[in-house]
C-alpha cells in the first residue's frame, strides 16, 4: 500500500489541451442545441457534424495510444511501415503521428456511430434529439476521463500533448517522405472524409428534409401504468374524475409552441348535420416542445355536463388558440365518446 501511495505521489498531473478542447466543443454544441437551436441552426449543425464524425474516434485513439509519437517510431525500418499507413508500426507498439490521429479519427468515428446508436436506443427508449445528445455527452465524458487517466499514468516526457508545430511537421513529413502511391491514397482518404461531411451537412441543413408534421394522440392508463391509445372511460360519474393524457410529438423541424384544449360537448345530429348544443371546457395546457421531442400531459377530466353519448373532443393549436375553439381552426383534433351519469 505504501509503495502504491508513493507511486501516486510521483505522478505529475497535466491538463491535456486537446481533451479540454473536446469538452469545450461538446459544451458549445449542448448550448446551441438546448438554448440557441432556433437562433444559430447553422452553427449547431456544423458543430454537431464535427463532433459526430471526429470526437468518438479521437477519444478512442487517445485512450489506446496515450503516448506521443517519437522520432524512433518514424525512423525504425520495422516500426515506420509507411506503405501501410503506419499500421505495422501501431501493431508493433508504436504511437500514431498527429496526421494519422486526425485521419483515423474520422474513420473510427464513422464505425462507432452505429454502435453508439445501438447503445443509446435501448437505454433511452428512443433516438430523439435529447436522447442522442445525452448519450453523446455520456460517451464524451467517459472518453475524456479515461484518456486523462491513461495519459497521466504515462511518464511525463512521453505523454501525448498537442503541439501545432509538431502537427504541421507531421503533415509535411507525411507528404514529403511518402511515395506517390501513399500520397494519392492519403489525398483520396481526405477527399472521402470531406465528401462525407458535406453530404451529412447537406442532409441536416436542407430545408426540404422530409415532411413536417405533428403527431397528436389521447391516451389512457392501463392496469400496468402504461399509456395506451385504448381503454378510454365509457362512463364517468358526475363529481368524479377520469385520468387521461395527451401526447404531442414535434416533427416540424423547429421548436414549436403547442396548446391542447379539451371540450366536452352535447351533440345533436339531425338531417346529416351535427350541432353542438352545449359544451364545457375540461382541460387546457400549453407547452414549448423542441423539434424531435415529445410532450405528454397527464390530466383529469371532471365533467359537470350530464348525458349519454357526449363527445370529448381534443383540439391542438400551434401557439395561442382563439376564444372559440373548433375543428376548423385547430391544427389537430381527436374525439372520444363517453357518458356522464348524475351523482347519487
Amino acid at each position: 500500500m505504501r509503495n502504491a501511495l508513493q507511486e501516486i505521489r510521483r505522478i505529475h498531473i497535466t491538463i491535456p489541451v486537446d481533451l479540454v478542447g473536446v469538452v469545450v466543443l461538446v459544451a458549445l454544441f449542448d448550448g446551441l442545441t438546448f438554448r440557441l437551436s432556433t437562433v444559430f441552426p447553422l452553427a449547431r449543425a456544423v458543430v454537431g457534424i464535427v463532433i459526430a464524425l471526429f470526437v468518438p474516434g479521437y477519444l478512442l485513439l487517445a485512450i489506446i495510444f496515450p503516448r506521443q509519437s517519437t522520432e524512433s517510431d518514424q525512423d525504425d525500418p520495422v516500426l515506420s511501415g509507411r506503405t501501410q499507413f503506419g499500421l505495422r508500426r501501431l501493431a508493433q507498439g508504436g504511437a500514431p503521428s498527429w496526421t494519422e490521429r486526425f485521419l483515423l479519427s474520422f474513420g473510427l468515428s464513422l464505425a462507432l456511430l452505429p454502435v453508439l446508436a445501438l447503445v443509446v436506443a435501448p437505454i433511452s427508449g428512443s433516438l430523439s434529439q435529447s436522447a442522442v445528445v445525452t448519450g453523446l455527452n455520456a460517451v464524451v465524458l467517459f472518453g475524456v476521463v479515461t484518456a486523462f487517466v491513461r495519459r497521466n499514468l504515462v511518464p511525463r516526457d512521453e505523454r501525448l500533448h498537442l503541439s501545432f508545430g509538431a502537427w504541421i511537421a507531421s503533415v509535411r513529413e507525411a507528404f514529403e517522405g511518402a511515395r506517390v502511391t501513399d500520397r494519392v491514397l492519403t489525398v483520396l482518404f481526405v477527399l472521402s472524409v470531406v465528401s462525407a461531411v458535406a453530404t451529412m451537412g447537406f442532409v441536416v441543413l436542407s430545408p426540404d428534409n422530409g415532411e413536417a408534421y405533428t403527431s397528436f394522440a389521447v391516451l389512457s392508463e392501463n392496469g400496468d401504468g402504461e399509456l395506451l391509445a385504448s381503454g378510454y372511460p365509457e362512463e364517468i360519474r358526475q363529481g368524479t374524475d377520469a385520468e387521461l393524457a395527451v401526447r404531442v410529438e414535434n416533427h416540424e423541424g423547429s421548436e414549436t409552441d403547442y396548446t391542447a384544449v379539451a371540450v366536452l360537448q352535447r351533440i345533436d345530429v339531425s338531417d346529416d348535420s351535427v350541432t353542438v348544443t352545449e359544451s364545457e371546457q375540461v382541460f387546457r395546457e400549453r407547452s414549448t416542445v423542441p423539434t424531435g421531442e415529445t410532450w405528454t400531459a397527464t390530466h383529469t377530466v371532471e365533467p359537470t355536463l350530464v348525458g349519454e353519448n357526449l363527445r370529448l373532443r381534443y383540439y391542438l393549436y400551434q401557439g395561442e388558440p382563439p376564444q372559440n375553439v373548433n375543428a376548423d381552426t385547430a391544427y389537430r383534433t381527436v374525439s372520444l365518446w363517453t357518458s356522464v351519469s348524475p351523482s347519487e
